[in-house]
């Protein structure tokens, strides 16, 4: 869902003189949004109904998880992830 900031800069090109040249970047959700925004029982109820938990608990994995990819793609050698289970979520660490 939104957040008020997300909503705001949809606005703000119509501030700027016509003639400004306005763009945007975009990058893959793995490696710029996992919000943590959800206490651990709501996570846990978001995770049980099959959707991702945004919360603390994935939200430090899904970093670690985009560190590791990242090195990957530098060349590093980095092991796979094993599942593993916090707060009633099941994680790669």
């Amino acid at each position: 869902s939104s957040t008020r900031l997300e909503c705001m800069m949809q606005d703000f090109p119509k501030e700027l003189p016509a003639d400004a040249k306005v763009g945007f970047t975009m990058f893959d959700t793995w490696c710029s949004y996992s919000p943590v925004k959800n206490s651990p029982a709501s996570a846990m109820q978001k995770f049980k109904d099959g959707n991702h938990p945004q919360s603390g608990t994935t939200g430090e994995t899904d970093l670690f998880a985009a560190n590791c990819r990242i090195l990957r793609l530098a060349g590093a050698q980095v092991e796979a992830p094993s599942k593993r289970t916090f707060n009633g979520i099941d994680v790669d660490l």
